[in-house]
């Protein structure tokens, strides 16, 4: 769907398959949204396309094993033990040099550069701000950013075992002290199934201890609320990115 005041295009950036939004009247900063398991990037456009109509331009990539890079099997179990900590993993890899052609093509510093996501994207988005320096902040959807639950879920052939390494080594729960002061605004559903919010919330409060400014971090659960992301969720995130 195009929508009037933004350009869209599809093209290459760092040898991924990426969609970028280009609003007319853009406010100097980026944001890298990334999606959920099972999903891909050109199903994201009418959400993403909020975040343009405030100024923002938007880059979404395709993950590993999803749209234009190939499929799995999303509903079978086994094939998600062994594909999403390997999608996440080669997406947490991938980043340094994806926004570095993202800064450069869209003229927009890195540190200008927000990184958000549903679900699997929110995930990916928390660590990337808990393991790397460039982004400015992130705004993880649905998302929990302490992935031992997935790691003590692991059986022994689940997944190869250098890719459960890296995936143990990216997990933002061991990287409290430089997500420290980060923009941090994690939006869960009060009834996702699928997600635990009370699972980031405890997150939330674990990390909170590393911060000295409390209004860069921030958490809520939203009632009746599943795993999905809302308006009001969309509200709360652009709200928060206007105050860093």
């Amino acid at each position: 769907m195009k929508m009037n005041g933004v350009e869209v295009k599809h093209i290459e950036l760092a040898k991924i398959p990426v969609t970028i939004i280009e609003p007319k009247e853009k406010n100097g900063k980026g944001l890298i949204w990334y999606h959920g398991w099972g999903a891909e990037r050109k199903s994201q456009e009418f959400r993403c396309n909020t975040f343009a109509s405030f100024g923002y331009t938007v880059l979404m990539p395709d993950s590993p094993y999803h749209g234009e890079r190939g499929t799995v099997d999303y509903d079978d179990e086994k094939s998600m033990k062994e594909f999403m900590p390997k999608s996440i993993v080669e997406t947490m890899d991938e980043f340094p040099t994806l926004i570095k052609e993202f800064s450069q093509y869209a003229e927009i510093p890195e540190g200008e550069i927000f990184v958000s996501g549903h679900s699997m994207g929110g995930m990916v988005s928390g660590a990337i701000v808990a393991n790397y320096p460039q982004a400015k902040g992130a705004i993880p959807f649905n998302g929990i950013l302490d992935w031992n639950g997935f790691l003590e879920g692991f059986q022994e052939g689940d997944t190869d075992a250098e890719v459960k390494e890296a995936f143990e080594a990216y997990n933002p729960i061991g990287h409290l002290d430089t997500l420290a002061d980060r923009p941090l605004c994690m939006l869960n559903g009060e009834n996702d199934t699928n997600i635990s919010a009370k699972g980031q919330e405890a997150f939330y409060k674990e990390a909170k201890k590393f911060y000295k400014d409390d209004e860069k971090i921030y958490f809520e659960a939203f009632g009746q609320t599943g795993h999905v992301t809302t308006t009001n969720m969309m509200e709360v995130a652009v709200n928060f990115m206007e105050k860093m």
